[in-house]
């Protein structure tokens, strides 16, 4: 049975056993990820996908064997599958489940929590039958590790994608439900006791602090990969009419409804809004809701997946981005390796790259009005969106190339094994290795920190 803690601590006896001291010195690494999605061809996904896939497919190619384990939230009716996409392992795995499930969804208000606390025996079914690993790097929000965490056997490294709900209530109209609270609390424990935390940004970093996640374990901050070559193909800024791209999901934390307010103060441009909706707005749904004041000129084409978006990313001369809150923004990733100028808020974990970077423009949420005046310069003049456009995509280049991002990856991964080798166990609040670890200046934080070429 799963909730066997004998069966448990069998596990981590036998991850640990298999790791020995000369591990730091070994080339190949055996890594899993553990996330919700993976890109597949006949189905949709999102920016976590992309990130798993362009990191996986980067550390297999420098001869690491890499597993991703995909558990899909409750009734995503997935089939178990173990494929190989080029030299990476991919399992899918339906969520376990039980009778009441409904039950229990509805007297929590939703199905995040459960959906949380079943991947986390997903994860742990996983690592026991393909493990071990040397390291497993899994999504701050999801729940896939927290069975594991409770005896880890292997280096744990919290990847931060999402931003906590409790951030995201504040300053901004979205209420977090019971059931999402639940959800976050046990995503904060699992942080917790990771080995090392991974953050995008400054901005992540700070909001991970903000609500006491990063109290054990390194933090290390490492930008997401792309692979700007696929991006390559679309065509320039230059022949480009005036059209903004916005891709995401219809929902209160993306805020569409600021890019159709401010469309309506750009009415010779014309926007394209790609995703779909689960939300509901004042009891009627979200969608709905939004075709009440969508302008002439602004248009939605539901979800798709993301190789269908370099016909609409050549289409498009300014990609925006309006959440309330975002732990970074990967289709803003994909504009810049586009060539296009991008505009998001600041509170955003890519803000400071596109500031750095100078690829666009940076605004405050919920202002329409900030949006349409930071759009405007890119729509009234080709040229200049073309300028701004090469800078973001040389950035990209300098920056996140894969090949660069695994071999610094490589230098994380072993710096959460070594602290694993001193700390096998971090059941208690603050190991006095860790705190004489987290005394040491971190060569990995020093090394790449948010100080670009």
């Amino acid at each position: 049975m799963w909730s066997n803690n004998a069966a448990a601590a069998r596990l981590a006896r036998t991850t640990s056993g298999s790791k020995d001291s000369s591990l730091q010195d070994r080339r190949h690494l055996k890594i899993a990820f553990l996330a919700h999605e993976y890109p597949k061809a006949e189905r949709e996904s999102g920016g976590v996908a992309s990130y798993l896939s362009i990191a996986a497919h980067a550390l297999a190619d420098r001869g690491n064997e890499v597993h991703v384990l995909v558990c899909p939230p409750l009734y995503a009716h997935e089939r178990d599958l173990d494929e190989m996409d080029g030299r990476v392992h991919v399992h899918w795995r339906k969520p376990p489940s039980f009778r009441g499930q409904r039950f229990v969804i509805k007297a929590l208000g939703g199905y995040w929590a459960l959906s949380h606390f079943l991947s986390g025996i997903c994860g742990y079914q996983f690592v026991r039958q393909f493990g071990p690993f040397d390291v497993i790097e899994y999504n701050a929000w999801g729940g896939h590790a927290w069975l594991l965490a409770v005896n880890p056997g292997s280096a744990l490294v919290a990847q931060q994608h999402g931003i906590p709900s409790a951030v995201v209530g504040r300053g901004s109209p979205i209420k977090v439900s019971r059931d999402m609270a639940i959800a976050e609390w046990l995503n904060g424990w699992t942080v917790r006791r990771a080995h090392v935390t991974s953050c995008q940004s400054q901005y992540n970093e700070e909001t991970l602090r903000s609500v006491g996640w990063l109290k054990e374990g390194a933090v290390v901050r490492s930008p997401h990969p792309i692979d700007w070559r696929v991006w390559q193909r679309v065509t320039p800024v230059a022949r480009t009419g005036p059209e903004v791209l916005w891709m995401g999901r219809l929902d209160q934390t993306k805020a569409p409804e600021v890019l159709l307010r401010a469309m309506a103060e750009t009415p010779t441009a014309t926007a394209t809004l790609v995703g779909n909706s689960t939300d509901v707005h004042a009891g009627v749904p979200y969608i709905e809701w939004l075709r009440t004041f969508q302008p002439a000129t602004c248009r939605f084409i539901g979800r798709i997946p993301r190789a269908q978006l370099l016909p609409l990313m050549s289409q498009a001369r300014v990609v925006a981005m309006t959440s309330w809150f975002e732990g970074f923004g990967y289709t803003a990733l994909e504009a810049m390796a586009s060539g296009r100028p991008v505009v998001v808020t600041e509170n955003m974990g890519i803000a400071e790259y596109v500031s750095e970077s100078g690829a666009g423009a940076v605004i405050p949420p919920g202002s329409p009005q900030a949006l349409a005046k930071a759009l405007r310069p890119y729509l009234d003049d080709a040229e200049y969106a073309q300028e701004v456009g090469v800078r973001a995509r040389d950035f990209i280049k300098r920056v996140m190339d894969p090949d660069t991002w695994a071999a610094s990856r490589e230098q994380i991964y072993r710096q959460a094994i070594g602290r694993q080798q001193r700390c096998p166990t971090m059941r208690q609040p603050r190991p006095e290795c860790c705190d004489q670890d987290a005394r040491t200046p971190d060569p990995v934080r020093n090394n790449h920190g948010l100080r670009f070429p």
